[in-house]
């Protein structure tokens, strides 16, 4: 059975066959064929998937009125 992590998004008819791992926070498109593990904060799309962005987007949190640096 397949492992995910947290924050994982499926997209829809996607197919996550075998013993794979999706890691925290990764993507993985619509209708794609997931056979192979794919990492932390990766997008991976297509048959069969394939990673296509492994940037892990990071945010800055910002108080009203503060400028950033």
């Amino acid at each position: 059975a397949p492992i995910l992590g947290r924050r994982v998004n499926v997209g829809a008819g996607a197919k996550i066959l075998g013993r794979v791992r999706l890691g925290d926070g990764c993507n993985i498109g619509a209708n794609a064929v997931v056979l192979t593990d794919v990492p932390a904060g990766a997008t991976a799309v297509g048959i069969p998937a394939r990673v296509v962005s492994s940037e892990k987007k990071t945010t800055e949190a910002l108080r009203h009125g503060e400028e950033r640096e």
